[in-house]
Formats: structure tokens, C-alpha cells, sequence
């Protein structure tokens, strides 16, 4: 999406790695001076299956990108003394260790954070305040949408799809619980859209 927001500010398309995109469009925890600001405008949201999401950020940011080794021991002296500054976590977690000590996961790594934080944290608790909601799974009818509101063809490209597909059957019951856990308020504020699953 901040690509295409990128092309459309400034005429030409972004060239450079998808992951330095961001800062030209920041996202930050939703206040209601965002929602006063944008009065008039045509809000929109884009959603994605609570569990889904966190499952991706795992395998992206956690096993692909290892945003963990990155943020909090980026040097090889921090890397030694990780275990001794940070007892019971690990620089590579593996998915059932990572979501049952999630919270204190995201204390290391704003990246892990921003993308396991609730989803309310960025759109607020009131859906309604927007004038249509897309699911992930949903992503032509918005380009379809955007079209036409702008003119021209519009297409969202899919970027950070590398790392291991994790699937909530593949962890460990404790996991399971832990992940339901935490995204039971998601699933309440996104129940028109998506139904937790059952654990196992």
C-alpha cells in the first residue's frame, strides 16, 4: 500500500527495497486527532485474519528478516550476553517459544511489536468511523475501489512474503492458547469479518 501512496504522491514508482518505504509513510498508534484530521475524506481499512497475522510476522520478521538479532544484539559482544541479559528468550526462537513469550518478545524489537501489537492499536476500537473495510483477502475490490477514485489503474503489490509458513495447527497446544489468547480482543473488534479458530 505505501508503494502505491509513494506513486501516487510523487509520479514515478518507489525503486528502492519495500522495507525503506516505510519511513516515507509512517505508521503510528491511531489517535483521535487522525480521525479529526481526515473528516471528509474517504477512510478506509485493510484487515487481516488476527491469528494470520501473527503467524506471518513470525515467519517474516522473526525466521526470515531475524529482526530479534537485529534490534536487540546487533554486535557480536550483545549477541554473547544476550542469554544472560534476556534468561528464557532466544536471539531464534522457534514459533511455539516465540508466541507463549510474545509479550516479552516485543519489548526487544519495535519491529516484532508493531506487527503483533493489537490491530486496534492502529485503527482504533470503532469500525464504523471508516467508510469501508477490506479484509486481506479482499485486496481487488479495493484496488478496484482506489481506480476508480484516483483515475487510473491501481495495483497493490504484495511485498515481505519470504519466510516460513506457519500454520496455527503446527503449534504446540500452550502456543495455541497463548496466540488466542492474545489476539481475543482482535476477534472481537474484526467478528463481522473473521472467527477465531479452535484450538487443538
Amino acid at each position: 500500500m505505501k508503494m502505491v501512496l509513494y506513486e501516487l504522491e510523487h509520479g514515478k514508482q518507489w525503486s528502492g527495497d519495500p522495507d525503506h518505504v516505510h519511513p516515507q509513510f509512517p505508521t503510528y498508534p491511531i489517535r483521535e486527532d487522525d480521525f479529526k484530521a481526515t473528516e471528509g475524506f474517504w477512510r478506509y481499512a485493510i484487515i487481516r485474519d488476527p491469528i494470520s497475522r501473527l503467524l506471518s510476522a513470525y515467519g517474516n520478521r522473526v525466521h526470515h528478516h531475524h529482526d530479534i538479532r537485529k534490534n536487540a544484539a546487533p554486535r557480536r559482544f550483545e549477541q554473547l550476553l544476550f542469554h544472560l541479559r534476556h534468561p528464557g528468550l532466544s536471539l531464534y526462537p522457534d514459533r511455539d517459544s516465540f508466541f507463549c513469550k510474545l509479550e516479552r518478545y516485543q519489548t526487544l524489537s519495535y519491529s516484532i511489536w508493531h506487527h503483533t501489537a493489537p490491530i486496534s492499536t492502529f485503527i482504533g476500537n470503532d469500525l464504523d468511523r471508516f467508510d469501508a473495510i477490506f479484509r486481506l483477502e479482499d485486496i481487488p475490490l479495493l484496488e478496484e475501489q482506489l481506480s476508480s477514485l484516483v483515475g487510473r489503474r491501481i495495483i497493490l503489490p504484495r511485498e515481505q512474503t519470504e519466510g516460513e509458513k506457519v500454520e496455527f495447527d503446527m503449534l504446540s497446544p500452550t502456543a495455541q492458547a497463548a496466540i488466542l489468547s492474545h489476539t481475543r480482543t482482535d476477534y472481537e473488534l474484526l467478528k463481522d469479518y473473521y472467527q477465531a479458530p479452535i484450538q487443538s
